[in-house]
């Protein structure tokens, strides 16, 4: 009974590595051109999440300047807010900061 399981297995194993090889006989251009678009996806994608940190860096570099300018210049907000909105502004800014220096230090390698 083990020596037909095991026939049965070898068999079925022979098939699908047939069926596997007529694959890719007669659809080689399909993998080569799945293998073309992967390779494009890895090299977009990371430049893509490149820009957008750089985006978010300067849409909080903007809020950053909005937000002195409400307290040095129009004196609208009291310290205490100012330093606190400053303060998240900040946080914010380094981790954006230390995600694209990430970013830039795995494009290196």
């Amino acid at each position: 009974m083990k020596k037909l399981k095991l026939l049965i297995l070898i068999a079925f194993l022979i098939v699908v590595v047939l069926i596997a090889h007529d694959i890719l006989l007669q659809y080689w251009y399909l993998f080569l051109a799945s293998a073309v678009v992967v390779f494009l996806v890895l090299k977009i994608v990371p430049n893509m999440l490149k820009s957008k940190y750089e985006n978010e860096l300067q849409k909080l570099q903007e809020k950053r300047k909005e937000v002195q300018k409400k307290y040095f210049v129009d004196q609208n907000m009291d310290e205490e807010t100012f330093r606190q909105l400053d303060t998240e502004i900040d946080e914010k800014f380094q981790k954006l900061k230390s995600k694209l220096e990430k970013k830039k230090m795995s494009k290196v390698k």
